[in-house]
């Protein structure tokens, strides 16, 4: 069994308000839910509106079928916002 993990931060250059970084994070975190069937969730910063850290995470026996959901997430969310993706970590545990 693996776990893989998938940190990002994402620099937020047009969001003015937590209430707006709450929307952005909102629907990229349902949309990544529910195309990939992962786990995600807003970690690190939440009162800080110039950075949005998010972790998505999964298991499954195989770790080329973590790391291949885990690089479309990734690409999926550069696609979906116009914001900078500054810092990418991806760490996979298993036996």
């Amino acid at each position: 069994m693996f776990i893989g993990v998938l940190s990002l931060e994402i620099r937020l250059h047009a969001v003015y308000s937590l209430k707006e970084k709450r929307k952005l994070s909102n629907s990229i975190r349902h949309k990544i839910r529910n195309k990939f069937n992962v786990s995600v969730a807003e970690i690190d910063r939440m009162d800080d509106k110039t950075v949005l850290n998010l972790a998505i995470s999964m298991v499954c026996n195989e770790q080329k079928r973590i790391d291949s959901t885990l690089s479309k997430a990734l690409a999926t969310v550069e696609a979906m916002t116009d914001q900078e993706v500054a810092g990418v970590n991806t760490e996979i545990f298993g036996a």
